[in-house]
Order: structure tokens, then C-alpha cells, then sequence
């Protein structure tokens, strides 16, 4: 049995206790099987720091199999094809930042690649292999959005494959290269790091250890890059956010416009981030429960803060233990104070308190 071997089974506990006190005896007497262990012991951390489940694939690509995700670009032709030459006017492509895999891009799509863009027109396999050396010094609690992402990828080896239609590949500096159908084109190459000069003692083992809990922290870090994409950041009270939005206002604004509906009720009220989210239910079994909701939403709103003030309404039916629930999540913004981010964040907290209420209607 190798060290390796049996370090990996004293961590799992399945070494009869004969075996176990002798290797605890090297690893006190041997710094370098000391190490090994420490680094074999700071595995399971890693690990455990990783998402529960990968988060979900870019709506414009997926993992090449036989099943293709169709882009922006294909339902914009079908569009034009029915509804006329109005739809025909110029457009900007989307965008799609691929991390490492193979991903299947289908339409009329700008894939960016770090500081590679890949204009796809038809069909094309693109292939990311990134950098050995990414995050090689990076902690495992670095956030990465969108910039960090690209950032992140400069330098990795990209296999670009045609299937149809063309592609254009334009890197920093030179000319733009087109890739006909049927035509493969690999641009860059990983960064092969020289390897350190051995030390006496140096256990090759550790160095592979090292380099799989490199990989953890690159994966990790670009699943929190897709993570962020889908669910936003967290974003913070404004510092100049007029009072009557802060959380101990807001609470106060929202009983104050629930006095006299003695059929609503606040079911509870989440001000963790901005915007502050209430959720209030309603004993309305009618079919206009939810258009009552929202005409209570609407003139606390414009009681409280004005109409120049944003509003967000969502009413769902719920399915809870205890029977159906009828609530809706209502949240306002101060004027200038919402963008991309906070409404896509917004959406992700609304969808978190009412998947704790219950099941949805389907």
C-alpha cells in the first residue's frame, strides 16, 4: 500500500488501529509525510466549499450532445420570418462568456473567451482549457463576477470547430481569423509553469495534492461566476437611500397600510439586503384575492412614498402544510436607486421566501 493510499485511509477512518498509531508515528517523525497529511486533511474543506449543485447553464449554451440550445439570434429569424421586415432591423448580438468545457453555441452569438471573441454566425463547438496556473495563489473564498471571469481565462487554449455557417475569431492586436465550415482553428496554449527546483524531502504526492485542490478552487470560483450571473450579488442599503425606505420605515409604513384590512395579514418581512421584501397574505379565497393584494401594495406605495417611487408586486398560491396560502412579496425603491443587479437579485430573495411557504400552483 503507497502513503498516499494509506493516509487517504487513516482520513477515512479504515485502518485497523495498529496500522493507524504507526503512520500517526511517521507523520510525528517525518516532516515530510507530515505534510502529505496536512494537505490530505485540508481536502474534505475543500470540497465542502464547493455548491451543492452546479448552477444552471448559460441560456446560450450548453455541453455538446445531440439535444442543442437554440440562441437569441434563431428566434429573432423565426420572428422576422412571421412578422415582417420590422424585425429585421439591426440588432446587437448577444453575448455569451464561456467558461472551461466544451459548449455548443448555435445562432448569431459574440462568445467571449478572456480577451478572445469568437463571432459565431451558424454553428460552431468551442472548447476551453484554462491556464494551469489560474488562482494558483488565490484563496477559495475569491468572489468572481463576469470581469474576473474574463480576466481569469486570458491565456487559455481555445478549440474552435465549424459546423456550419462561420466563425471569426479576433484577439487583442492581430487580424481577424474566419473559420469556414467543416474547419478546425486552436488559438493559444495553457501556461505551463516551470517546475520549481526540488527540495530534498519533496514529496511528489503533495505536489498532486496541491494541484487538485488548485482545480477545486478554479471550479468553484467559476461556478460562482455562473452563480452570480443567475442570481445577482447581494446589494447593500444605499448610503444616501432617503429614510423612509430603511428597514425600521418600512416595517412601520407597511402596518400602518394594513390597518383596517383585517382579511391581510404581514406574513413576514426580509430586509437582509435592499430592497426591504413584505410578504403579505390574504383569506380572500376569491378570484380577485390577487388584484386586492396588489391595489393594497399600490396605495401603500403612493401613501408612504410617492408615485415616483418603484414598485414590485409578485402573488403566488401556495401550497404549505397547513393548506393553500394566497401572498404576495411586495417591495419599493427609491427613485435612481434600482439597476440590472438589484432587480435580478430582487427576483432570487422573492423566489427564496415563497419556496419556503410551499409548493407552487401549478
Amino acid at each position: 500500500m503507497t502513503l498516499h493510499e494509506s493516509l487517504s485511509r487513516l482520513l477515512d477512518g479504515d485502518l485497523d488501529p495498529e496500522a493507524a498509531a504507526a503512520l500517526h508515528a511517521r507523520i510525528r517523525a517525518e516532516p515530510g509525510v507530515a505534510k502529505a497529511w496536512a494537505a490530505m486533511n485540508r481536502l474534505p474543506a475543500a470540497f465542502a466549499a464547493l455548491p451543492d449543485e452546479a448552477p444552471p447553464m448559460p441560456t446560450l449554451s450548453r455541453p455538446a450532445s445531440p439535444r442543442r440550445s437554440r440562441t437569441a439570434g434563431w428566434v429573432l429569424t423565426a420572428l422576422a420570418a412571421g412578422f415582417g421586415a420590422a424585425l429585421l432591423l439591426p440588432r446587437e448580438r448577444p453575448e455569451l462568456v464561456l467558461d472551461a468545457g466544451t459548449s455548443v453555441v448555435d445562432g448569431h452569438v459574440d462568445a467571449l473567451v478572456g480577451d478572445l471573441r469568437i463571432t459565431v454566425d451558424g454553428e460552431s463547438v468551442i472548447t476551453v482549457e484554462p491556464s494551469a496556473g489560474l488562482l494558483r495563489d488565490a484563496g477559495p473564498e475569491v468572489p468572481m463576477d463576469r470581469s474576473h471571469l474574463l480576466s481569469a481565462l486570458v491565456g487559455a487554449a481555445v478549440s474552435l470547430t465549424v459546423n456550419s455557417g462561420t466563425a471569426v475569431l479576433t484577439a487583442p492586436g492581430e487580424e481577424p481569423v474566419t473559420v469556414a465550415t467543416g474547419q478546425t482553428r486552436t488559438v493559444g496554449a495553457p501556461q505551463a509553469q516551470a517546475p520549481a527546483p526540488a527540495k530534498q524531502g519533496d514529496d511528489p504526492r503533495i505536489a498532486a495534492l496541491e494541484a487538485e485542490l488548485t482545480g477545486l478552487k478554479l471550479q468553484r470560483a467559476l461556478q460562482q461566476a455562473q452563480l452570480n450571473g443567475v442570481n445577482g450579488t447581494p446589494v447593500q442599503f444605499p448610503a444616501n437611500l432617503p429614510a423612509a425606505f430603511s428597514p425600521a420605515e418600512f416595517e412601520r409604513n407597511v402596518r400602518d397600510g394594513l390597518r383596517g384590512k383585517p382579511g391581510v395579514e404581514l406574513l413576514s418581512m426580509n430586509c437582509e439586503e435592499y430592497p426591504c421584501i413584505a410578504v403579505l397574505r390574504t383569506s380572500n379565497t376569491g378570484a380577485d384575492w390577487g388584484q386586492d393584494l396588489s391595489a393594497l401594495g399600490s396605495s401603500i406605495r403612493d401613501e408612504a412614498y410617492g408615485e415616483d417611487a418603484g414598485i414590485h408586486e409578485d402573488s403566488e398560491l401556495r401550497h404549505g402544510p397547513d393548506g393553500d396560502l394566497r401572498v404576495m412579496a411586495f417591495s419599493t425603491t427609491a427613485p435612481g436607486s434600482e439597476d440590472e443587479n438589484t432587480g435580478t437579485r430582487r427576483a432570487y430573495r422573492v423566489k427564496q421566501l415563497m419556496d419556503a411557504l410551499g409548493d407552487p400552483d401549478e
